[in-house]
């Protein structure tokens, strides 16, 4: 029916040739089919909208005339629709109305305050007041209301647990990010990036490697850098550069939201991982960007399945924070209650990488059993031959090359034109409509 509206709309001959075959039953039974005719109708209406006007002075005259409309609200980044209605409500045509009596003209973007109330209404306090007073005035003493409930020993609560200590918080040290970022981009770990080697000297003799590595540090710093800082030591490189303040830098916020984009299982976001820094190590949030810097060098291999397991990671993240950082985290007790129990200091489960790579290697093989299991019941099989020694090959070679050129360059000469992406939008029906007109 709705294919049937959008042809009488635009009179489209692809949606004639549809409407000919179409086959409900097999929309509803074949993934493929449905798809075609979703993409088919998708096109068409993107066609018919592209090529028809806009009928935005259409759309004001019905708003002012044909309704009763009081309040005309834009939601979006911007006010240019609102500044334009305001505009039209100011012209010679509509000003002798005083039209702006009667209509308020606002935007989301700038107009908040104004679409949202900030205050409860004086009757709302009211009733409040006397649903409270209700619930707390004293009961008849025969009512059995008013006998005392039994008394259950509560169960352990979460308030019961002993709360982090807050670590105070502190910038990211200038020398942190330096070796942040080489070894991210050396792919080193932290401890083989001593703050005594040069760039030149960690890059080992790859020139573009190293100026891919000291244009990142001018992204990421700004201003102006030493002469040759390829050739400094990084300790004495980093006393001439100065981090951002209460952010990390353009680069290190792009590779942080890669590696979290591409690495942590869905729903876990930045967002539910400073939350959980925090809750679990009391970490603050200028902490929390240096030890996602640390995360850089620990990037797992594979994404993480699940949140348990990327919590289990950033355990092992932050105890290599807090040796690199010098800090060390701790548990307060709560406050005792009525009968003067205190509660041991909560114990952070900690896992070494060996292990979480074993656990990691245990999974897959799981994965790999069920996927057989599967393929036998199916009937059909998935261990066919590969060309594995093609790959290694063109594995290797890929490795040369980003090892030479770099990942930026490989980037910037990939081809942006893409043959599956090519639309051919034809409005032969919207020209001959317009020559009627």
């Amino acid at each position: 029916a709705y294919i049937e509206c959008v042809y009488k709309l635009t009179q489209s001959e692809p949606l004639a040739q549809l409407l000919e075959s179409l086959d409900e039953q097999r929309v509803a039974l074949d993934p493929q089919y449905k798809q075609h005719v979703a993409y088919t109708l998708l096109v068409e209406v993107l066609s018919y909208q592209f090529a028809s006007p806009v009928r935005w002075i259409e759309t004001q005259d019905t708003i002012i005339e044909d309704l009763a409309v009081e309040w005309v609200v834009e939601v979006g980044p911007g006010n240019v629709l609102a500044n334009m209605f305001s505009r039209t409500l100011d012209s010679s045509r509509y000003a002798s109305l005083k039209l702006k009596e009667r209509l308020t003209v606002l935007c989301s973007a700038s107009d908040m305050d104004s679409l949202t109330f900030t205050e409860v209404p004086a009757s709302q306090n009211s009733d409040s007041e006397a649903a409270n007073t209700a619930e707390t005035a004293p009961l008849p003493p025969n009512s059995p209301e008013a006998k005392p409930a039994p008394e259950v020993q509560p169960a352990i609560q979460a308030s019961a647990q002993a709360a982090p200590i807050e670590v105070p918080d502190a910038p990211t040290p200038s020398l942190e990010i330096i070796r942040a970022l080489a070894a991210y981009k050396l792919k080193l770990g932290l401890e083989a990036v001593a703050d005594t080697a040069a760039i030149k000297d960690l890059v080992g003799g790859k020139s573009t490697l190293q100026n891919e590595l000291v244009g990142d540090l001018q992204k990421e710093f700004g201003g102006d850098m030493p002469d040759k800082p390829e050739e400094l030591p990084l300790r004495e490189l980093a006393q001439g550069l100065s981090p951002a303040s209460n952010a990390l830098g353009k680069v290190t916020t792009t590779l942080v939201s890669r590696m979290l984009a591409s690495k942590m299982p869905g729903g876990f976001t930045k967002s539910a991982i400073c939350q959980h820094l925090h809750a679990t190590y009391g970490l603050g949030s200028l902490r929390q960007h240096a030890l996602l810097l640390v995360a850089l060098a620990m990037e797992p291999s594979a994404r993480l399945d699940s949140e348990a397991s990327a919590k289990s990671w950033l355990d092992t993240v932050a105890q290599k924070y807090a040796h690199v950082a010098g800090i060390s985290f701790a548990s307060a007790p709560p406050s005792p209650s009525g009968d003067q129990r205190t509660v041991a200091p909560r114990a952070v489960a900690v896992i070494n990488s060996e292990a979480f790579e074993r656990a990691q290697k245990a999974q897959q093989q799981l994965a790999t059993r069920t996927m057989h299991a599967l393929a036998t019941y199916l009937g059909t099989s998935i261990d066919q031959p590969l060309a594995i020694s093609s790959a290694d090959s063109a594995s290797a070679d890929l490795d040369v090359w980003l090892g030479e050129y770099g990942q930026a360059f490989c980037d910037g000469i990939r081809p942006a034109f893409a043959p599956l992406k090519m639309r051919r939008y034809d409005s032969f029906w919207n020209w001959a409509r317009q020559d009627l007109i």
